[in-house]
């Protein structure tokens, strides 16, 4: 009888054991299918997460956050003591920053990174190849249009000529739309020219020599003809120059559904922007657009993105870290998933952003999509898959100087 008792006891003690709650800040850049600010998708993930696991997440979805992924030492208050986040899901182009700053601590061992490729696992480890973040979406530049012609080109000067053909733009309409206004978009678009451009040579020093001495002038010669091709004179504006469409997307968006651009460079998950501006029921769309590779350099492979989670150094303590261990192996088959699949929506309706897992294009969940949304999957899929991944660990170097230079060379004095 006393054995038994005592196992009461202990048994009670074991459940009476309390995990805190770990704090997250979630990547904000996603479609808001449900308008709420992605509130709803937050209890849903938070919900989701304890009944797979047992153990509670708070997730923050905010624009207005001070902790911008491309503003590193914002991202390293958050994670510091003052901002007391544990985990931050983060745009690899910061990792290196925050390595340097010695921000983030490397991930337990027990977290698993099967299913992602090799360029997706180059971008989240450093120099030495050990491995500081956990991949959750990759992305890469599109070129969307309703001309389906758009897909006949294979290279920027095809493509040049294609949208210059006479006949192609009527009277009134811009040619390109794309974002030239903020600075990281800016030097990713050089970058990806300059990379496809000089596929056999590494980023340092030419890539990320601390004032672009190496400019490549061709790739900045194109991105002018893409600024040229924005630019409305009649009304002497140029909505990709001046921030009006990095700033109001939906603008944007409602600008090229409503004709008003032939082709609109942006990413995978425009996709459900795009068919929510042209169709009333997006999940059987009556207009579908065209979507190609976005061109930039000499060459036609993508440049790739990723977005992955890191764990805090000072704030996540060994408790955090146990729960921060099935978080990530939980997220790693489930976060992007759900969130892209728009498993939160009733009804469902996808997201389009390109999972980092792979598994994830061959799924049955996938499989069961409309024939044009399973389309879409795998061809972004495949984009990515053919894509050149970026060297983090050197990208925020020498930010503010080269983004200079290429302002100055590309948007500076420029009055349409």
């Amino acid at each position: 009888m006393k054995l038994f008792l005592t196992s009461i006891v202990l048994l009670a003690t074991a459940q009476a054991v309390q995990h805190r709650t770990i704090k997250l800040i979630a990547y904000p850049y996603i479609p808001d299918l449900a308008g709420d600010s992605l509130a709803h998708l937050a209890d849903f993930l938070q919900d989701r997460f304890f009944s797979d696991t047992g153990r509670r997440i708070s997730i923050l979805f905010d624009f207005t956050y001070a902790t911008d992924t491309y503003t590193p030492s914002l991202v390293k208050a958050a994670l510091g003591p003052s901002g007391g986040y544990d985990l931050q899901e983060i745009d690899t182009i910061i990792l290196g920053y925050l390595l340097d700053h010695n921000v983030i601590q490397q991930l337990p061992a027990t977290v698993s990174f099967d299913g992602f490729t090799n360029q997706v696992l180059k971008m989240v480890s450093d120099p030495n190849g050990n491995r500081f973040a956990s991949p959750s979406y990759t992305c890469t530049n599109i070129y969307y249009s309703y001309d389906t012609s758009l897909t006949c080109n294979t290279d920027f000067t095809t493509f040049y000529n294609w949208l210059s053909a006479p006949g192609r733009r009527h009277a009134g309409q811009l040619g390109w739309t794309g974002d030239l206004s903020s600075e990281p978009d800016l030097r990713l678009e050089y970058l990806d020219g300059w990379k496809d451009s000089h596929p056999d040579e590494h980023w340092n020093p030419n890539g990320y020599s601390p004032n672009l001495s190496q400019t490549d002038m061709t790739v900045v010669n194109n991105i002018k003809l893409l600024r040229d091709a924005c630019t409305d004179a009649a009304h002497h504006n140029n909505f990709c120059v001046d921030g009006t469409f990095y700033n109001d997307p939906d603008a944007w968006f409602t600008n090229f559904v409503n004709g008003g651009t032939v082709v609109l460079q942006g990413f995978p998950e425009y996709t459900s922007e795009i068919l929510a501006k042209a169709n009333t029921d997006p999940m059987h769309p009556t207009r579908l657009h065209t979507a190609s590779t976005a061109w930039v350099g000499d060459g036609d492979t993508p440049f790739i993105f990723t977005d992955a989670w890191v764990i805090s150094r000072t704030n996540c303590d060994a408790d955090c870290q146990t729960t921060a261990n099935i978080f990530l192996n939980w997220q790693r088959q489930n976060w992007a998933s759900l969130i892209s699949l728009g498993t939160d929506l009733t009804p469902q309706r996808p997201r389009f952003l390109t999972v980092a897992y792979q598994p994830f294009y061959t799924s049955t969940d996938v499989y069961n999509l409309p024939r044009f949304a399973r389309n879409y999957y795998h061809f972004f899929n495949q984009q990515v898959n053919r894509g050149d991944h970026l060297n983090t660990n050197k990208f925020w170097d020498n930010e503010d100087s080269q983004s200079a230079t290429l302002e100055s060379l590309i948007t500076t004095g420029f009055h349409p």
